[in-house]
């Protein structure tokens, strides 16, 4: 069951895999650790010149994690669920900045009175730390619960420039739904992310993130269209809905009365209007980098099974619709704009939408093939989307 936000950051629990953490327990304890975090940063501190990382550096950030004495032996042992995209993305980490905050920072713990609030998480660059929130009747396993890994992806990215918060959201969510397959409440944040890995390549984006330099995705934008208010009408709208999006939240899991429902209304047309916006711009960079249209898949035959395309009158029709149109961007775009509230009761809530699979961060998975839901696999190289049974997974 999704789980929603509470304050600017927010992930709630799932199941990650035992047999990993069990491999990264052994890995962790195999590590001569180095006491105190002036071994751990001093003996690997580099030349900003040298750009040069190895592999075996990764060493480093668990010697400055296990050499905290703000953490408990369990909250060590959490912290190494980053590894298989940590051992992706090294090259890019700033190893002095993420030392120190490994080593550094503390988990703090706060109860929440409203019971029908979930767990959720934030974190604070300029205390260095981060905060779990929690319901009386529940407790925090860290064996299984990807809020730290979330939280981490925070603390060990720089925060030295501007980046839109949108964005940085979305990233770090489809990142912890690719590593840990869950999936939390950024659903509109990780589909723009997902729209944008389509455009910009995601390794660049990934450099984007960690490096807090949104100058980095800025210039492949511009060398698609040179036009820097348009580029500056995205940062706007990204930044313009993610405070929309928190407006919104206020109001999860409440009641509300006349004035509040009207309110929300107000926020959720600010909300139609805003991610039309961002729709928009990242439909028109994706349509001038790759010649394909953008489309409603409702509208559009060539998304659904080969039996539909049949409707057409001749192969060549089908061949020509397939070369225009983009199957993968239209689902996305599509799901953008899709609702995920229910604005007619009462009682705000969510709707429970499916889920993509993905493979833009993830280095172990064909990156050619997305999941939506339980029911279409898209194809990429074929640019063709397949309905599958409801019993395939």
């Amino acid at each position: 069951m999704r789980k929603k936000v509470i304050s600017e950051d927010c992930i709630t629990t799932s199941k990650s895999s035992k047999n990993r953490i069990k491999y990264l327990s052994f890995l962790i304890s195999s590590f001569i650790f180095i006491g105190g975090i002036s071994s751990a940063i001093n003996s690997f501190r580099r030349n900003k010149e040298d750009v040069q990382v190895s592999k075996e550096d990764i060493k480093y950030l668990y010697t400055a994690i296990n050499s905290n004495p703000n953490l408990n032996d369990e909250e060590k042992e959490s912290l190494s669920n980053l590894y298989e995209f940590i051992e992706d993305y090294y090259y890019l980490i700033d190893f002095d900045f993420a030392c120190f905050k490994l080593n550094t920072f503390d988990i703090k713990y706060e109860e929440i009175e409203d019971v029908s609030i979930p767990a959720t998480g934030t974190w604070n660059h300029s205390t260095n730390d981060m905060t779990l929130y929690l319901t009386d009747d529940e407790d925090i396993d860290f064996s299984d619960n990807p809020i730290v890994d979330h939280e981490l992806l925070h603390l060990i990215s720089v925060d030295n420039s501007y980046f839109p918060l949108a964005l940085e959201e979305g990233i770090d969510s489809l990142v912890i739904s690719e590593y840990d397959s869950f999936n939390d409440a950024y659903h509109k944040q990780r589909v723009i992310t997902m729209m944008l890995c389509e455009i910009v390549d995601p390794d660049i984006i990934i450099e984007s993130y960690l490096k807090k330099d949104f100058s980095i995705i800025e210039k492949e934008l511009l060398k698609i269209d040179s036009d820097s208010n348009l580029l500056a009408i995205l940062e706007e709208s990204l930044d313009s809905y993610q405070d929309i999006f928190l407006d919104i939240n206020k109001y999860y899991g409440k009641d509300l009365d006349d004035e509040e429902v009207e309110e929300a209304k107000t926020y959720f047309e600010d909300e139609h209007t805003v991610v039309e916006k961002i729709n928009d711009i990242l439909c028109h960079y994706y349509t001038l980098k790759t010649e394909k249209e953008v489309g409603n898949p409702r509208n559009l035959h060539m998304y659904y099974p080969d039996s539909y395309l049949q409707l057409f009158e001749d192969e060549e029709s089908i061949i020509n619709i397939k070369k225009t149109y983009s199957a993968l961007f239209s689902l996305y775009s599509s799901s953008l704009l899709e609702k995920t509230y229910m604005e007619d009761l009462n009682r705000f809530n969510y709707i429970s939408l499916p889920e993509f699979k993905t493979a833009y961060f993830n280095k172990d998975y064909d990156q050619n093939s997305v999941t939506f839901g339980d029911y279409i696999v898209i194809e990429k190289d074929k640019n063709q989307i397949k309905q599958l049974s409801k019993s395939i997974r």
